[in-house]
Protein backbone atom coordinates (compact mmCIF):
# COMPACT_ATOMS: atom_id res chain seq x y z
CA UNK A 1 0.00 0.00 0.00
CA UNK A 2 1.38 3.34 -1.09
CA UNK A 3 1.55 6.32 1.30
CA UNK A 4 1.55 9.86 -0.02
CA UNK A 5 1.07 13.29 1.51
CA UNK A 6 -1.86 15.58 0.79
CA UNK A 7 0.31 18.03 -1.19
CA UNK A 8 1.75 15.25 -3.37
CA UNK A 9 -1.73 13.86 -4.05
CA UNK A 10 -3.09 17.32 -4.83
CA UNK A 11 -0.22 18.16 -7.19
CA UNK A 12 -0.38 14.81 -9.04
CA UNK A 13 -3.98 13.76 -8.55
CA UNK A 14 -4.49 12.40 -12.08
CA UNK A 15 -1.44 10.13 -11.80
CA UNK A 16 -2.62 8.66 -8.48
CA UNK A 17 -6.20 8.34 -9.70
CA UNK A 18 -4.95 6.18 -12.58
CA UNK A 19 -3.14 3.95 -10.08
CA UNK A 20 -6.32 3.60 -8.01
CA UNK A 21 -8.26 2.67 -11.16
CA UNK A 22 -5.73 -0.12 -11.69
CA UNK A 23 -6.60 -1.52 -8.25
CA UNK A 24 -3.97 0.07 -6.02
CA UNK A 25 -4.86 1.59 -2.63
CA UNK A 26 -3.20 4.81 -1.51
CA UNK A 27 -3.09 6.11 2.05
CA UNK A 28 -3.23 9.90 2.14
CA UNK A 29 -1.23 11.40 4.99
CA UNK A 30 -1.09 14.80 6.61
CA UNK A 31 2.07 15.47 8.59
CA UNK A 32 2.84 11.73 8.42
CA UNK A 33 -0.51 10.76 9.95
CA UNK A 34 -3.00 8.78 7.82
CA UNK A 35 -6.17 10.77 7.12
CA UNK A 36 -7.78 9.08 4.12
CA UNK A 37 -7.70 6.06 1.89
CA UNK A 38 -8.00 6.22 -1.88
CA UNK A 39 -9.28 2.85 -3.01
CA UNK A 40 -11.11 1.55 -6.06
CA UNK A 41 -14.85 1.07 -5.76
CA UNK A 42 -15.67 -2.59 -6.23
CA UNK A 43 -17.62 -3.29 -9.39
CA UNK A 44 -21.01 -4.67 -8.43
CA UNK A 45 -23.17 -6.43 -10.96
CA UNK A 46 -25.80 -8.61 -9.30
CA UNK A 47 -28.40 -7.70 -6.72
CA UNK A 48 -26.88 -10.22 -4.27
CA UNK A 49 -23.45 -8.56 -4.64
CA UNK A 50 -25.04 -5.17 -3.93
CA UNK A 51 -26.62 -6.55 -0.77
CA UNK A 52 -23.33 -8.09 0.36
CA UNK A 53 -21.46 -4.83 -0.29
CA UNK A 54 -24.06 -2.86 1.71
CA UNK A 55 -23.73 -5.39 4.54
CA UNK A 56 -19.93 -5.07 4.57
CA UNK A 57 -20.34 -1.30 4.86
CA UNK A 58 -22.77 -1.87 7.77
CA UNK A 59 -25.59 -0.17 5.89
CA UNK A 60 -27.84 -3.21 6.20
CA UNK A 61 -27.91 -6.47 8.10
CA UNK A 62 -28.51 -9.63 6.10
CA UNK A 63 -30.87 -12.29 7.48
CA UNK A 64 -29.31 -15.09 9.50
CA UNK A 65 -31.58 -17.79 8.05
CA UNK A 66 -32.85 -18.43 4.56
CA UNK A 67 -36.53 -18.82 3.84
CA UNK A 68 -39.70 -16.87 4.29
CA UNK A 69 -40.06 -14.26 6.98
CA UNK A 70 -42.67 -15.39 9.49
CA UNK A 71 -45.85 -13.35 9.68
CA UNK A 72 -46.14 -11.47 12.94
CA UNK A 73 -49.37 -11.43 14.86
CA UNK A 74 -51.13 -8.10 15.02
CA UNK A 75 -50.84 -6.30 18.32
CA UNK A 76 -54.18 -5.51 19.87
CA UNK A 77 -54.25 -2.11 21.50
CA UNK A 78 -56.68 -1.02 24.15
CA UNK A 79 -57.79 2.44 25.12
CA UNK A 80 -58.08 5.63 23.14
CA UNK A 81 -56.51 6.21 19.74
CA UNK A 82 -53.78 8.80 19.32
CA UNK A 83 -56.19 11.02 17.40
CA UNK A 84 -58.67 10.97 20.29
CA UNK A 85 -55.95 11.86 22.80
CA UNK A 86 -54.68 14.77 20.70
CA UNK A 87 -58.20 16.14 20.20
CA UNK A 88 -58.89 15.97 23.95
CA UNK A 89 -55.61 17.75 24.74
CA UNK A 90 -56.48 20.50 22.26
CA UNK A 91 -59.90 20.97 23.83
CA UNK A 92 -58.35 21.25 27.31
CA UNK A 93 -55.95 23.97 26.14
CA UNK A 94 -52.87 21.73 26.10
Amino acid sequence: MLKKGVKEIRDNFTRYLKRVKQGEEIVVTERDKPVALLAPIPEVTSFQEKLELAARKSLIRLPQKEGKIPIHKKIKLFGKSLTEIVLEKREKGW
